[in-house]
């Protein structure tokens, strides 16, 4: 790499940095400034087009929601480096375009209690300096992109804590006299699955069986608080 390309290589890596310490007020600057390093760079501007070519955001970002409790919703990231690097780049090209955009997405898929700077510093640690690596591992193959999924860790007492936790929702749901029997019949076969799941881990099916529990529990509220925490469990097991 010539020294020029070194150069505009490191304005890139230093804006990447500079959003990682930044606050929300100042987004947009930061984010402008990724993608003008990006555009100055003949390097980075030809491996950004190679990766989004043929690369359909809108649909991938669709496919990237996943229930998430009753009523939410959050992001599964793709873990293949060049789609990666294309949907964090589709992105920061919306955010940039628009600035209401980064404040709804940040609303949607990041939002907790404390309020949206906190949702945008969860953001910056989840996104960004997986960004710059991914991004610094095209051109230098000592960087580590740390793109290796993180395995499950579910230890014996996960499972007793996680199936109790389960059949305290299966008890409630067989208790619940205001239900149709057809739809408690659907959720304790979704239930019992999960939990089964679980038992047995069989982590391959726990996702596609807790996004069942949750779309079959979306007909009836009642039980938002259990299918929040069995999630907060899963994601603590790096299940989901």
């Amino acid at each position: 790499m010539d020294n020029t390309n070194a150069e505009l290589m490191k304005r890139f890596s230093d804006a990447c940095d500079a959003m990682s310490a930044s606050k929300i007020i100042q987004a947009g600057p930061r984010i402008a400034e990724i993608l003008k390093a990006i555009a100055r760079s003949e390097q980075l501007f030809t491996m950004t087009e190679s990766v989004t070519a043929g690369f359909n955001f809108n649909r991938e970002f669709s496919a990237a929601r996943v229930p998430d409790g009753i009523n939410r919703i959050s992001l599964r990231y793709p873990e293949n480096k060049d789609a990666y690097i294309a949907f964090v780049f589709g992105l920061l090209m919306q955010f940039d375009a628009d600035a209401s955009e980064l404040a709804r997405f940040l609303q949607d898929y990041y939002f907790d209690d404390e309020g949206i700077n906190s949702a945008y510093s969860a953001f910056l640690k989840e996104v960004v300096p997986k960004f710059k690596r991914s991004v610094m591992s095209k051109f230098d193959r000592s960087v580590s992109v740390d793109d290796v999924k993180r395995k499950p860790a579910l230890g014996h007492g996960d499972v007793e804590y996680l199936s109790g936790y389960i059949s305290s929702l299966i008890n409630a749901v067989s208790a619940d006299g205001g239900l149709d029997l057809e739809l408690k019949e659907e959720y304790l076969l979704t239930t019992s699955a999960l939990k089964n799941c679980i038992i047995r881990r069989d982590y391959d099916y726990v996702i596609a069986l807790y996004i069942g529990v949750i779309n079959t529990f979306t007909q009836k509220e009642g039980y938002r608080e259990y299918l929040e925490q069995i999630g907060k469990m899963l994601r603590r097991c790096n299940l989901i």
